[in-house]
């Protein structure tokens, strides 16, 4: 094989080499640009995350919150109950939303461990948000005491309630009753019953006129002592037992006869029914004498 043959079959073998060299070189150099790319995408859309939830963290602070609860929809005339419902409601929104940024987060950081992809700037970004997560969790806490101040505040109001209706109920019970008692005084009597000898000598009745034992008239004296009547009320009972028949009885009073009854009960007892409460009872004082 002459000098010629020879160099041609080196220069064969060294561009196949060659040739199998760059392809070699051209695939590691794809692979590394669509590594590159991959974590161009990656940094890309890691910030583009990370940054759209600081951004929506940083929106949700004390004035906006207060804002939001403030703009629920809740009647103007609610109670208490219902404004304490709307508010929680306002408080679970704000903290699923926060719940949903952490989880957002714990993915992002689950991506990149997964790729084995480490960006120091970015790690600094995913704690300082991590701390800000923290943060408006500590706000959502502190509103949630603010709710059970206004618990407190329901629980206080009820009971004022509970003791103001409580009050005005005794109030209204004490008016009744003094109703009750102005009614029931209405339907007072005192009453004696005696015989005649009986009745005189208590100064009740005398007799009047006449001579000697004729024309004399049995009636009631004009001042008498009225700690000798027998008290009782109409409405808890409307008659008087006596103790003698009808036809030996006599109400010396100013009582109209309209407005009593007088019946046998027996041989020897009789009873005043009062037929007409209140005109019987506006004469105080009964005198009855029996024979």
């Amino acid at each position: 094989m002459n000098a010629f043959k020879i160099l041609t079959v080196i220069l064969a073998i060294t561009t196949i080499a060659a040739g199998a060299y760059l392809s070699v070189v051209m695939k590691e150099k794809t692979a590394i640009m669509a590594e590159k790319d991959m974590i161009v995408a990656s940094y890309d859309e890691a910030t583009t995350v990370i940054t759209d939830i600081q951004s929506s963290l940083d929106a949700i602070n004390p004035e906006s919150v207060k804002e939001i609860m403030k703009n629920t929809e809740v009647p103007a005339n609610a109670s208490l109950s219902e404004r304490k419902a709307s508010m929680m409601k306002s408080i679970a929104d704000i903290n699923a939303q926060i719940e949903g940024y952490r989880k957002q987060l714990d993915d992002l950081e689950k991506k990149f461990k997964s790729k084995n992809i480490k960006f120091d700037n970015l790690n600094k970004m995913v704690a300082q948000l991590q701390k800000t997560i923290e943060e408006k969790e500590a706000m959502i806490v502190e509103l949630n005491a603010e709710i059970e101040k206004l618990n407190l505040t329901i629980q206080t109001e009820r009971v004022e309630h509970k003791t103001a209706i409580a009050a005005k109920e005794k109030t209204i019970a004490e008016k009744e009753e003094e109703i009750r008692n102005k009614n029931r005084a209405k339907y007072d009597i005192y009453y004696v019953i005696g015989t005649k000898k009986e009745l005189v000598e208590k100064g009740l009745v005398e007799t009047k006129g006449g001579f000697l034992w004729f024309g004399k008239v049995t009636d009631m004296t004009k001042q008498y002592d009225t700690s000798m009547f027998v008290k009782m009320n109409l409405m808890d009972s409307d008659e008087i037992i006596l103790p003698s028949v009808m036809e030996k009885v006599r109400v010396m009073s100013d009582q109209n006869v309209s407005t009593y009854a007088l019946t046998n009960m027996s041989e020897t007892e009789s009873v005043l029914k009062v037929t007409d409460l209140e005109a019987f009872a506006q004469n105080k004082y009964v005198v009855i004498l029996v024979k």
